[in-house]
């Protein structure tokens, strides 16, 4: 057991390291010393390491940062977690620490990046999950041999969890690497062990590694000298570096022992070699390899597609919002398909008057729901009390929740498909319809909590949009249905009343929602300048019969879908997911020549399934394992690049030519898109539609 001593921190939270990788990035240890006890940890030769066995746990991190950061001149843009420690150790005061402190950073607006070799848990990983645009992770590895593992890292993760978490973390939308570091020589760097770590990696969805070999310190020395378990490895680990050269690293301006060059040179290239077979790019550690390398490894990720961070407005500008500019002059109603039995008011949901009112009243409507004041807890927090994924699914969805999303505003970071990438907000999270294949299910933050949310803090998106759009300076969609339906709880909000108006006045920016609702009597008496464009989700009534449950009839989409048209609104249309159910082209063909006849399209995008594991799994629970979706996905043996479990390929290009053809014959002239679609489907179908203008975007 490690022995945890709390202790106060006198100096500042936020340290310059000497790395090159962080050289604009400030870093944070929450503790001195470290619980996995790795045996050639670099720390050990520090003066603040605390002994072999004991952390120094600096408890008042949390406090000392709340004084500190308003004092700064400029916020920084992100935060590296650590240089000398690890977040994720495995002592629940480190954890929670850690908790606190990430969660304080995001909801200022500041990124997050951070390596480990340890476990995440699952709370730590729905915060880094609610706001991915600001996450960087790197995951620690050194082999996937569990031996080797316990060898010189005791207490960290072991390797497949790793992986898993390196999973995880990618298809929550964070930008994810992996870092062999330390690779040991004669241990880790032989062919078959690469072989086999790189396949792992790849699939996992891996794209990019760091490297760098292991070096010496006499303090590095005598822990593998004295506590390695497998005294025969340390002995040929150490050998290895006879003779070696001393050389100066520019991680800590210090002399250490390294491998010659000529080696380091082989163990870089074999590394290279089996990685690129594998589509993984390396990048080697030049703070570590100064006689190698050049360029950084970027060690805390790539900052420099960072959404705009809400920033305090400055002496005598002009808000371009109230305060709170939540409806006043509406009367809420209650969506035909939203049962409330409970109601939790999250963090700031009584932040003010105005917001206490406007909850006051949407509450009035749901007499017979539990209202449980929850001020100490964020919107993504709220625990259903059930551990059984669907019954927890259930209960979300007839779970309302009030609180605010300090980073609402994001750019999206799809990677491993053709997707275009867009800005996408959300004023509200989830949705209470109950389409069996959702995706959104599947996520961390709603696997874990699946209540549906309304977001306060309207004023504050507004000016993050708002800001966003004029860096930009070009017209811009923000997207509203990535992560909820863009119009569901419209009925109950009114925040189409405060949206529209402010997109149809705004020079750049534009508005994309994404919905099956039919409620839109509000929309049609909105000036809407032509800058809000609606866009639905629907399949033909016999498939949404099998696959849609608590969602208003096709025939009322398409009729809302009319009244806005006449109404002046762009009109678009997504037909996704595509399942291919007995009779599919007959029925598919009947469809779409009914709906092009009825309502004109802007744009009509296709997709097929794209899925995740944990939706997939909840879906199943629903409909059984022997059912059409889950059939076609499970022909498909190759791994997507981005993560997600989709049609095999032949089966996609079939579908999108067959309909694509009709789509043509009945209106040559319509745009026609594809949804988060691979290459190897675009190049199928080239010459029939073009990448890059699909949904999302302008």
């Amino acid at each position: 057991m490690v022995e945890v001593v709390p202790m106060e921190r006198r100096g500042p939270v936020l340290s310059q390291s000497r790395l090159a990788c962080l050289k604009r990035i400030p870093t944070i240890n929450l503790t001195a010393g470290c619980a996995h006890a790795c045996r050639y940890c670099y720390t050990r030769g520090y003066s603040s390491y605390p002994g072999e066995g004991k952390i120094l746990l600096y408890a008042n991190t949390l406090s000392r940062l709340k004084k500190e950061l308003p004092r700064k001149r400029q916020k920084p843009e992100a935060v590296y977690f650590s240089s000398s420690s690890d977040l994720f150790q495995p002592v629940p005061q480190v954890r929670d620490l850690a908790y606190d402190v990430l969660a304080f950073l995001l909801e200022q607006g500041i990124g997050v990046a951070f390596l480990t070799k340890g476990e995440i848990p699952d709370r730590h990983f729905d915060l880094l999950g609610a706001h991915a645009s600001r996450v960087r992770g790197q995951i620690g590895l050194i082999s996937l041999d569990p031996e080797i593992q316990q060898t010189f890292e005791p207490h960290a993760a072991p390797p497949g969890l790793r992986l898993e978490q390196t999973k995880r973390l990618a298809q929550a939308g964070i930008e994810t690497q992996v870092r062999l570091d330390p690779v040991l020589p004669g241990l880790t760097d032989d062919e078959e062990s690469l072989q086999s770590l790189c396949a792992a990696l790849a699939d996992a969805g891996v794209k990019q590694i760091a490297v760098s070999a292991l070096f010496l310190r006499p303090a590095i020395v005598g822990s593998l000298k004295r506590t390695a378990e497998n005294r025969e490895w340390s002995r040929a680990l150490l050998k290895g570096f006879e003779p070696a050269e001393k050389m100066r690293i520019q991680a800590e301006n210090s002399m250490v022992l390294a491998l010659g060059l000529e080696e380091r040179e082989k163990i870089y290239g074999r590394i290279r070699r089996i990685a690129e077979g594998q589509g993984i790019k390396v990048k080697v550690c030049a703070c570590k390899n100064p006689d190698l390398a050049t360029v950084t490894c970027s060690i805390a990720g790539d900052w420099s597609r960072l959404p705009a961070r809400p920033r305090a407005l400055a002496l005598f500008e002009e808000p371009e919002q109230p305060s709170d500019p939540l409806p006043g002059d509406y009367g809420p109603v209650r969506p035909e398909l939203f049962e409330v039995e409970r109601i939790v008011l999250a963090k700031g949901s009584r932040a003010s008057a105005e917001r206490r009112r406007f909850v006051e009243n949407i509450c009035a409507l749901y007499p017979q729901a539990g209202v449980d004041e929850s001020e100490d807890v964020t919107h993504h927090q709220v625990n259903l009390g059930e551990a059984d994924a669907l019954l927890r699914h259930r209960r979300g969805k007839r779970t309302l929740v009030f609180g605010e999303h300090r980073s609402a505003v994001r750019a999206s970071e799809e990677a491993g498909n053709t997707c275009p990438n867009y800005w996408h907000f959300s004023p509200y999270s989830f949705c209470f319809y109950g389409c069996h294949y959702c995706y959104l299910a599947g996520t961390p933050s709603f696997w874990h909590s699946p209540a549906v949310r309304i977001h306060l803090n309207l004023a504050e998106i507004l000016r993050e949009i708002g800001r966003a759009a004029r860096k930009l300076s070009r017209p811009t969609a923000f997207y509203l249905g990535k992560l909820q339906d863009g119009l569901a709880l419209d009925p109950l909000t009114g925040y189409s009343t405060v949206l529209v108006p402010f997109f149809a006045r705004h020079e750049w920016a534009r508005q994309v929602i994404l919905t099956k609702s039919d409620a839109v009597d509000r929309l049609l008496e909105l000036d809407h300048q032509g800058h809000t464009i609606l866009s639905w989700s629907l399949n033909p009534p016999e498939v949404s019969a099998l696959f849609e449950e608590n969602v208003p009839a096709v025939e009322d989409r398409v009729r809302a879908m009319r009244r806005c048209a006449e109404a002046g609104y762009p009109v678009r249309a997504v037909v996704m997911p595509i399942i291919p159910v007995e009779n599919w082209e007959e029925i598919y063909a009947r469809f779409f020549q009914s709906l092009l006849a009825t309502v004109p399209l802007q744009r009509l995008t296709l997709g097929g399934i794209c899925s995740f594991r944990n939706a997939k799994a909840l879906m199943e629970r629903k409909l059984g394992a022997d059912n059409t979706i889950s059939d076609f996905m499970a022909r498909e043996t190759k791994r997507s690049a981005d993560g997600r479990l989709r049609y095999p390929v032949s089966l996609r290009v079939e579908i999108y030519s067959s309909l694509l053809r009709l789509i043509h014959s009945v209106q040559p002239e319509l745009e026609l898109a594809l949804c988060l679609e691979e290459a190897p489907v675009w190049k199928e179908l080239s010459g029939e539609v073009q990448p890059g203008r699909c949904n999302c975007v302008l």
